[in-house]
């Protein structure tokens, strides 16, 4: 996040249609952070963007130096359900990764 001022933030979103069979989903994802204070966030909307809940965080000091697998269950039956995945810089010399 060196590119960046440190406290910018960025995010992407991934629209979902959560009108699947039961109401409990599971988002996986991987994450990486080898240095520095940046903190991950993901928050979910289950009204189209209206509003979103935070369902998961990785603060400085929680992120690995490898890859690591995340594991996150939200209930939706929502057609406009959103993910989105928040960052925020701490302008040093590496970036979060996300898969």
């Amino acid at each position: 996040s060196g590119e960046g001022t440190a406290g910018r933030r960025g995010w992407l979103e991934l629209y979902v249609n959560g009108a699947t069979a039961g109401n409990l989903k599971r988002l996986r994802y991987d994450i990486i952070n080898t240095s520095g204070s940046d903190s991950f966030f993901v928050h979910v909307s289950t009204d189209g963007g209206a509003t979103f809940t935070q369902i998961d965080t990785s603060l400085p000091g929680n992120f690995a130096g490898t890859w690591r697998t995340k594991e996150v269950f939200f209930s939706t039956t929502s057609a406009n359900t959103i993910i989105r995945f928040i960052a925020r810089t701490d302008f040093g010399t590496t970036d979060i990764g996300l898969d």
